[in-house]
C-alpha cells in the first residue's frame, strides 16, 4: 500500500519502447493509478508505446521520445528536471 499527503502528488512513468514489453509491465501503472487516486501522470513512451497510455487516468502529459539517442534524453531531462517529483518509475 502506497500512502500519499494532500494535494497532488506527480509521477514520473518511463515506459518501455517496445509495445509488448509496455503492455506487459502496464499493470505497475494500473496499480498506481488505483493507490493513489491524487497522483497526476506525466508519461514518457516510444511512437509505438504512447497510445497504448494515452487514456491514463489523471494524465498530466504524453510524452513521446522520437527514438533512444543521448540527444533525446538530454532534452527530455531539461524538460522535466525543474519538476518535484513524487515518484520516478522507469520500467
Amino acid at each position: 500500500m502506497i500512502v500519499v499527503m494532500s494535494g497532488t502528488f506527480p509521477i514520473l512513468y518511463i515506459a518501455e519502447a517496445d509495445a509488448e514489453a509496455a503492455v506487459l509491465s502496464s499493470g505497475a501503472l494500473a496499480q498506481l493509478v488505483t493507490e493513489v487516486p491524487n497522483a497526476r501522470f506525466t508519461i514518457v513512451g516510444s511512437a509505438a508505446t504512447a497510445p497504448l497510455f494515452a487514456d491514463t487516468p489523471n494524465l498530466a502529459e504524453l510524452i513521446v521520445l522520437p527514438r533512444e539517442g543521448r540527444l533525446e534524453w538530454i532534452a527530455l531531462w531539461n524538460q522535466l528536471r525543474d519538476t518535484r517529483w513524487g515518484l520516478i518509475v522507469d520500467m
